[in-house]
């Protein structure tokens, strides 16, 4: 499906008040960052996202924050690269680590 959105998807952590995306070129260049409610466990990319990511690979993390916006623990850098034609970015539901 060439007009298949793509979805950022993560699993839950407790006491979590927001969780920040974060998505960079392989060179660590931002692309987009968003910041998301803590009952909430993915994040769609808007439209332009494909248009500004083209073929190119990227690398994205979630970090947990606390209500005071202290880092509770993050996922591991991920790599995806999106195609036009069918994503093929890694939304497992990989766990945040906690310290």
């Amino acid at each position: 499906m060439p007009n298949k959105p793509i979805d950022f998807t993560w699993s839950y952590v407790e006491h979590v008040a927001t969780y920040r995306l974060a998505v960079q070129d392989m060179q660590a260049h931002p692309v987009i960052s968003a910041f998301v409610l803590g009952n909430v466990e993915s994040y769609r990319a808007p439209s332009w996202f494909k248009v500004k990511v083209g073929e190119a690979v990227v690398r994205w993390r979630v970090s947990a924050l606390d209500e005071q916006g202290r880092v509770m623990g993050k996922t591991e850098w991920r790599s995806a690269r999106i195609k036009h034609q069918s994503p093929t970015e890694d939304t497992s539901r990989e766990p945040i680590n906690l310290p």
